[in-house]
C-alpha cells in the first residue's frame, strides 16, 4: 500500500504536455479515485462514464456483478480531458472502438501495458514499494477508512460481497483506529 504522499508522488509523473500520459494520468486517477479492479478499468466503454454525475458503471465486475462508483473531482477532470482532447485522436484508426481507454493506435489498453506504465512512473518518483494497479486499490480503500469512511460504504466501492473481505483487503493500523475513535466517540 502507498501512503497518501506517495500516491500525490506517483500522480504527478506524467508529463502533462504528452498525450499519452494524460491519458496515463486519467487511468492513474481512475484507478485511485474509484478503487475498481484493473481488469474491470480495461473493460469500461465510453458509456459506462458519467461525468456529470461523477459516476462510473462497472457493468463487468467480478462475479458478472455491476456496481457504480463515484469519481472524484481530479479523476473526473482528468478523464474529461482525455475524452475531450486526446480519445478522439486515437479512435480515428479505430472509430467503432468503443473501450474508454485507447493506445496511440485506436487499440484497448491491456492490462499489462498499464502495469509497465506504472512501473515507470514509479521509479521516476523514486518510490521503492510496489505501486501496481491492486496497490491503487488498496491504497483508496485504506486512506478512504484513514479519513473515517465507515467500512460498509468502502466495501460496496469495491464490490466485496463480504464485509470480512474488506476488513482483510484493508490495513487499518492502531494509531489510524486511535485516531478515529478519539474524533468520533463522543465523550461521557
Amino acid at each position: 500500500m502507498l501512503t497518501v504522499a506517495e500516491m500525490r508522488l506517483l500522480l504527478e509523473q506524467p508529463n502533462l504536455s504528452l498525450r499519452m500520459q494524460i491519458r496515463d494520468r486519467a487511468i492513474m486517477e481512475t484507478l485511485y479515485s474509484s478503487g475498481i479492479r484493473l481488469n474491470e478499468l480495461v473493460q469500461l466503454t465510453v458509456h459506462d462514464v458519467d461525468l456529470k454525475d461523477k459516476v462510473l458503471h462497472i457493468r463487468k465486475g467480478k462475479g458478472n456483478r455491476q456496481r457504480v462508483v463515484p469519481l472524484g473531482s481530479n479523476a473526473a477532470t482528468y478523464l474529461k480531458e482525455y475524452l475531450e482532447k486526446i480519445r478522439p485522436r486515437y479512435a480515428r484508426k479505430n472509430k467503432q472502438q468503443r473501450r474508454l481507454f485507447l493506445t496511440d493506435q485506436g487499440r484497448p489498453v491491456t492490462g499489462n501495458s498499464i502495469r509497465t506504465s506504472l512501473f515507470h512512473y514509479k521509479k521516476a518518483a523514486g518510490i521503492t514499494k510496489t505501486a501496481s494497479p491492486h496497490s491503487f486499490r488498496r491504497s483508496c480503500a485504506t486512506h478512504l477508512l484513514q479519513q473515517g469512511a465507515d467500512i460498509r460504504y468502502v466495501q460496496k466501492l469495491l464490490g466485496h460481497r463480504h464485509i470480512r473481505t474488506t476488513q482483510i483487503y484493508t490495513r487499518v493500523y492502531p494509531i489510524d483506529l486511535k485516531e478515529t475513535h478519539t474524533r468520533t466517540h463522543p465523550p461521557c
